[in-house]
């Protein structure tokens, strides 16, 4: 059963059907202020200065709680804690470097063409009094006005404002070129995290999840950065005083509080299987009635605190649900990407093979989505190193990229994962499994052969004299591959840790790359043949390793072999015409041919 919106019962944010308790509305109130230590004990964690200004201190706009929420943070790292009240108390520093100077950069066409939405935006904020304005003249003696523009959102005829903060470029002038890359680092859980905690509770799981409505909005900025986040609109000016969606600080902000929320759900809640994704929450049950009684606790927790959630992506517990815009089956153990999203990856793929050369912004916009779609077809991540290298070589002012073969075949081979697999990939067992402990073994002798056992299974064969020029690393793929196809059936969904004496070898496995265009038409049979069975297939590096079974199959000493292992088959398996040596190099580029 597809899980479905909740729609509110009562007059409040953060309802859902048959929660019985009252869900309390958050009121902003004032601030109160304490004494501060003289040494901050977290590293993001700044002051607020004094304001040479005599006038008192404005109530900051945000909903949440101060008091509840340092309740409920009690036993929680002491750093993060100070830090999160501090930010609640006195606002949020946005960890801005740069020049603080006066900035006028002009609205975008975005914005221009649609006045009307812009403007219903600005006094939307306005009344939740999250923007302040409007003033006749800058309202600070310095002040950088950034241009606001808007973008389309995934339902029809809606729309996103954005304060491009980023403007007029990312080295120099904007706001978030004053912010460092250590500033803005952040690292978040993915959908495997959640993953996880199905396959543990195993088929029994029942979801359910929520959203924190106007997720940055909810905290305010340190007035000391208000001078940062003007911008100008209909002949007045404005500034920003909550976080906006283009700073570069936002996320990482955002995800100290939502991680504290995490850490309240787990150790105040007892709610154990929890998994956010910023203001994504998800949440994994072993039978629906606790999953609804845990998932009470959590919005009443949210609801006490003042926490608004979004009623409309708020879903009861069901054993299909989307999460982070990836449908989550328990029932089938599949992960699915939504179909809007499988066929604007096709149609992008298909339009950027067919052209040598595109805008830089538009090459952006393909790696996000198909990025997006490596959370499902994990194997792609490797075929999208070449892509985003593209938009990383091109200079400040550059505006247009050339697609190289290289970059097409990788798009092609992207569309045969989306044709094939239609974005469904089932779970996968990520504890890896090495190929001592399957009784895999492979080795190529380049005067010689090749060969591969697999438990009481085995395939060996000769080199042709042409073959004995290919370098060892190249050969010793050879056997690799064939295993896959032969026995990737057997393995399915789970990971594979092969042992090799080849460190030139491991890095191609692992990287799914090489700069020889043979290896990698075998890097992209292999991966093709790895996504038919939902395989994550790595390799590590064992100087010395102790093979003698391959080793003596590979130099074709067949009655050596049956010595050593006396319960083999008593024949070999066959190796599929297409893939003996003497057809092999021709199958896998007429195979690059029909990508």
């Amino acid at each position: 059963m597809k899980g479905s919106p909740v729609q509110p019962t009562v007059n409040t944010h953060t309802s859902a059907q048959h929660v019985s308790n009252p869900i309390l509305n958050s009121n902003v109130g004032e601030a109160k202020t304490t004494n501060m230590a003289t040494k901050p004990p977290h590293p993001n964690l700044v002051y607020l200065k004094q304001s040479t200004r005599n006038n008192p201190p404005q109530p900051l706009p945000t909903p949440i709680k101060y008091d509840r929420l340092a309740f409920y943070l009690l036993g929680y790292d002491q750093n993060k804690v100070q830090y999160l009240l501090n930010g609640f108390k006195h606002g949020f520093n946005l960890e801005f470097e740069g020049k603080r100077g006066s900035q006028f950069s002009p609205n975008l066409k975005s914005a221009l063409d649609k006045k009307e939405i812009v403007t219903g935006k600005i006094i939307k904020e306005l009344t939740a009094g999250r923007i302040a304005g409007p003033f006749s003249e800058p309202p600070f003696p310095s002040m950088k006005i950034s241009p606001l523009g808007i973008v389309p959102k995934k339902t029809p005829n809606d729309f996103r404002m954005i304060h491009h903060l980023s403007f007029p470029n990312k080295k120099e002038g904007s706001v978030n070129a004053g912010i460092s890359d250590a500033s803005a680092f952040v690292q978040y859980a993915g959908i495997n995290d959640a993953i996880s905690c199905i396959k543990d509770i195993g088929d029994n799981a029942f979801c359910c999840k929520t959203d924190i409505r106007s997720a940055f909005r909810i905290l305010p900025v340190s007035p000391n950065d208000y001078e940062l986040l003007g911008f100008y609109w209909e002949d007045k000016y404005y500034f920003d005083k909550c976080l906006p969606m283009g700073c570069r600080t936002s996320c990482k902000i955002f995800e100290e509080f939502s991680t504290a929320i995490e850490w309240i759900a787990r150790n105040k809640l007892g709610i154990t299987h929890v998994v956010h994704i910023l203001d994504d929450f998800l949440f994994i049950e072993n039978s629906k009635s606790v999953a609804l009684e845990k998932f009470k606790l959590f919005l009443h927790m949210c609801a006490d605190i003042g926490i608004p959630l979004a009623s409309d992506k708020t879903v009861l517990p069901t054993q299909v649900i989307e999460f982070v815009g990836i449908t989550i089956d328990v029932n089938h153990r599949e992960t699915r990407l939504p179909q809007d999203k499988i066929e604007k990856c096709k149609r992008l793929l298909t339009l950027y093979q067919q052209t040598n050369r595109c805008s830089v912004k538009d090459m952006q916009s393909l790696i996000g989505v198909l990025n997006f779609a490596c959370s499902v077809i994990m194997p792609g991540r490797a075929f999208l190193r070449r892509l985003i290298q593209l938009t990383l070589q091109v200079s400040e002012n550059q505006e247009f990229i050339t697609i190289s073969k290289e970059c097409k075949d990788d798009m092609a081979l992207w569309l045969v994962f989306l044709d094939n697999h239609n974005g469904k990939t089932m779970f996968l067992d990520e504890k890896f499994i090495s190929s001592h402990a399957l009784h895999l073994y492979t080795d190529a002798a380049q005067s010689k052969g090749f060969a591969g056992i697999y438990k009481t299974q085995y395939f060996f064969g000769s080199f042709p004299e042409h073959w004995k020029e290919i370098n060892i690393m190249t050969l010793e793929f050879y056997p690799i591959l064939l295993s896959v196809v032969i026995w990737g059936k057997l393995w399915a969904n789970h990971s594979i840790l092969f042992f090799t004496d080849n460190e030139a070898l491991v890095s191609v496995i692992n990287k799914q790359t090489s700069r020889d265009s043979l290896v990698m038409l075998m890097v992209r049979f292999m991966v093709l043949h790895c996504l038919n069975h939902n395989i994550v297939f790595r390799a590590k590096h064992i100087p010395g390793k102790n093979n003698v079974l391959a080793d003596s199959l590979s130099r074709l000493q067949v009655t050596e072999f049956r010595r050593l292992a006396p319960n083999a088959q008593k024949y070999p398996t066959c190796i599929p015409d297409n893939l003996k040596p003497e057809n092999f190099w021709r199958t896998l580029q007429t195979l690059q041919s029909q990508l």
